[in-house]
């Protein structure tokens, strides 16, 4: 970095180019993330400081430790863009740029400074509670200090010269769908030399941006697509037809069996047996059964009479009875038993931290495919195989037709980015 710029001037390109980094951070959700993205912030912090301090100067006009700071932080911030690359690997290695070079960046003067605060994250929080703040560093305890977050201020509850500690309502760490950061804006005091006080000189105030992650309660939810086989029963009408008739003086006669089998592959539903339409008789007809009734088919009888007498005279017919006869449908249903495949789709509810998710199978599964989608953002997909990574893992069990996802706690899974 030159020294013949401006202070205002280099103290903006460092923002610029802190935020640039800043931006290609937020895409990750991970502990290396949230501290890469704090460190940045307190790289600023101490930027702003001195440009607030020696607004309008040259930086060769800055005293040694305050042109190094620039110097450094300038430096800091190119190795950061430089692996800065969107990967997890890359997030990690800025991470550690950043944490060991804020903390031995040069003071412009003996002021206050923040290296580290905590929580960096937690879980979205329920009632009326209240959340821990701590900030730590050096110099923190020698005035007051406030922590506000937006209009709302939150209670001091310890001070120290290496850590200050707040109470800030629950209600403010709250999220639903997605993570979310809840910025914190804290003053710290700077302590006062002997010619403050002797020429009244205000306190010193230093100024620095907290960030916590609050995390949904869920990691994500998931869908389940697949096919399984299951046997549907197929059903088909049929129908035969009776067709008998007496000759003349046969009298009373029973005709058949008039037999009626399945279609090959199907069988015969017994109660859907039934006597149709009646296409022709007389009185003296009728039919009998169903008989012998099988799977495979059954019969029916046709009982006929003759109406009137046949006479005879020396042998011969001289008068003829009447004829008995019968034209009748006989109905029924034929089934079978077939195998179908068929799309399995479920819709999941969230996956919630920590707490397993058993979800039961149809049998005969023939191949699934679970996706869960992250909250920040990614979807993993799982074809037909068990699976672990870093927020969860996912265990089929085929004899007992269940999959059962096992999430991380948050803890756990953050430790793993």
């Amino acid at each position: 970095m030159a020294v013949a710029g401006t202070v205002d001037a280099a103290a903006q390109s460092i923002r610029d180019n802190a935020k640039a980094v800043i931006q290609q951070l937020e895409q990750s959700f991970g502990i290396s993330s949230f501290r890469a993205r704090q460190d940045l912030a307190y790289l600023i912090a101490e930027i702003d400081d001195v440009a607030i301090r020696q607004q309008g100067k040259l930086l060769s006009q800055l005293n040694k430790q305050e042109r190094q700071l620039f110097v450094d932080s300038n430096n800091l911030l190119v190795n950061a863009r430089r692996q800065a690359d969107g990967t997890l690997q890359g997030v990690q290695k800025v991470a550690e740029t950043m944490e060991g070079g804020v903390s031995r960046l040069p003071l412009a003067d003996r002021s206050p400074r923040v290296l580290r605060a905590r929580p960096e994250y937690l879980v979205t929080q329920a009632g009326e509670g209240a959340v821990s703040i701590r900030a730590e560093g050096s110099l923190l305890g020698s005035g007051p200090a406030i922590l506000r977050i937006g209009d709302q201020k939150c209670a001091l509850a310890a001070q120290t010269e290496t850590a200050v500690t707040f109470q800030c309502a629950a209600a403010i760490f709250r999220t639903k769908d997605a993570p979310t950061t809840v910025t914190s804006d804290l003053e710290v005091t700077a302590p006062r030399g002997f010619l403050d006080v002797i020429l009244f000189r205000p306190a010193k105030i230093k100024k620095y941006h907290l960030a916590t992650v609050v995390a949904p309660a869920k990691l994500g939810t998931y869908t389940i697509e697949g096919a399984y086989d299951t046997t549907v029963r197929e059903t088909q009408p049929r129908d035969g037809r009776i067709e008998a008739s007496n000759e003349h003086c046969q009298g009373e006669r029973v005709h058949g069996p008039f037999r009626f089998s399945a279609t090959p592959g199907w069988s015969v539903d017994p109660a859907s047996i039934r006597e149709g339409t009646v296409h022709g008789t007389n009185r003296q007809a009728s039919i009998e059964g169903p008989h012998e009734v099988a799977f495979s088919g059954f019969y029916y009888n046709a009982k006929l009479k003759n109406g009137g007498e046949c006479v005879k005279v020396l042998g011969k017919i001289v008068s003829y009875d009447a004829r008995a006869w019968r034209n009748q449908d006989v109905l029924w249903t034929e089934y079978r038993d077939v195998d179908r495949e068929q799309p399995l789709a479920l819709a999941g509810a969230g996956i919630a931290w920590g707490g397993d998710v058993s979800i039961a199978l149809p049998p005969r599964m023939k191949w699934f495919r679970v996706k869960v989608r992250q909250i920040d953002g990614q979807e993993r997909v799982i074809i037909d195989r068990d699976e672990k990574n870093d927020w969860f893992s996912l265990d089929h069990d085929a004899e007992q037709r269940t999959i059962v996802i096992r999430p991380r706690s948050l803890d756990e899974a953050l430790a793993l980015r």
